[in-house]
């Protein structure tokens, strides 16, 4: 099991901190030597089949959505996807973000621990071994140390699961350097769902929210690409969290400039016009490459509802915004955000499909996930109903 290899290399990460950037790592003796048991952690994925008593075939299934946000508020997430009116019940439900092993998610395997708790089947894929214990608060607030320390992306569903495999993304940016630092890059999870009428291939994204425009669309195009060599002519369902953030986001000083043509074009044009439709100019490279590819966006996602929040004078976003731009960044964008009344929302998660009719007005975006009084995630969950061919 990856945990257990994962726990192998812990007695090096003081060593492998020093080193400093991935390109030195890369060429250091220490990578030849642990290179091997990297793989063993990273290369893999994890399956496992639930308990929910099978069902026969349906008009309309449902895919929720949900980046959890590590899994950080476990006992909410679990309580929302087992009771929410909208999210309970789902089919199949794409689960980008989700640890195994860190303090900041109580050193829990959040992807099988979930499952357990919906007695759902789930498909893992390791992404990252993190030398740290989070980033911005996550770091501050996390009590103890990192069991495993690895960071992933999952899928759930009520239908067996079978032939995982994982899309190996390239970074963005170096995951060695700034306050998080981690081994591994981005990998998108595929799996075959076993519906009653044949197989639904399911593809759980999350591309690199520290990334450039161009970078994004590298990224879904070695998505793509792997999909066309697939030899596989059924239904697909591509859902997660794209960081569609209309920004340059892999250095500060790009995205310094990326903000302020923003301001020029006017916060409030902006916030209204372009972040809740990414689509339309910013990241349109992106969603046309999509359409040409034989996938449709548009009938499968609530057009120009946002995903994610940020409000004026919000402190968690604050400090997470502080690991990746200057500090005296944050008081323009409280600025711009102040001028545009206070709160701004960005569409990032999507779905996109080939070979699925979607359900007419089923696309919803399910906002106000809270669980005794607090919120259990920075992202809304996307749901649509589709049925197959």
């Amino acid at each position: 099991m990856f945990e257990t290899t994962a726990k192998k290399l812990h007695p090096h990460f003081d060593q492998i901190r020093q080193i400093g950037s991935t390109r030195r790592w890369l060429r250091s003796a220490l990578y030849h030597e642990l290179k091997p048991l990297l793989n063993e952690t990273l290369n893999v994925c994890e399956l496992g089949n639930g308990t929910v008593a099978p069902a026969g075939p349906k008009e309309n299934y449902r895919a929720v959505s949900w980046n959890v946000e590590r899994g950080i508020f476990f006992e909410g997430v679990a309580h929302l996807m087992k009771t929410h009116p909208e999210i309970a019940g789902a089919d199949i439900y794409f689960v980008p973000e989700t640890d195994v092993g860190m303090a900041r998610s109580r050193n829990r395997n959040v992807a099988r621990e979930l499952a357990q708790r919906l007695r759902l089947h789930y498909a893992f894929t390791p992404c990252y071994v993190n030398l740290d214990k989070g980033n911005g608060p996550e770091a501050e607030l996390a009590d103890g140390h990192n069991e495993v320390g690895i960071h992933g992306n999952a899928l759930l569903s009520r239908w067996p699961l079978k032939n995982p495999r994982q899309i190996i993304l390239k970074n963005c940016k170096d995951k060695m350097r700034g306050r998080e630092k981690r081994l591994g890059s981005q990998r998108a999870l595929v799996v075959d769902a076993m519906l009653p009428r044949g197989a639904l291939r399911a593809v759980c994204v999350h591309l690199d929210a520290h990334s450039s425009q161009r970078q994004r669309v590298g990224q879904m195009q070695t998505i793509l690409d792997f999909l066309d060599r697939e030899n596989f002519s059924g239904p697909t369902l591509i859902g997660g969290d794209w960081n569609t953030s209309t920004y340059y986001a892999n250095h500060a000083l790009p995205v310094f400039f990326s903000f302020w043509r923003k301001v020029a074009m006017g916060p409030a044009y902006v916030t209204k016009t372009h972040y809740p439709h990414p689509e339309r100019y910013f990241e349109r490279r992106l969603f046309e490459m999509i359409e040409a590819r034989g996938f449709d966006y548009k009938k499968f996602n609530a057009m120009g509802v946002p995903t994610m929040h940020y409000h004026f004078g919000d402190e968690t976003k604050n400090k997470n915004m502080r690991d990746w731009t200057p500090r005296f960044f944050q008081i323009f964008v409280d600025w711009a955000v102040k001028k545009a009344g206070g709160r701004s929302g960005f569409k990032i998660d999507w779905f996109a499909g080939a070979k699925l009719n979607p359900v007419a007005e089923s696309q919803r975006v399910v906002g106000n996930l809270i669980f005794q009084g607090k919120p259990i995630s920075d992202h809304d969950a996307i749901l649509v109903d589709f049925q197959l061919p």
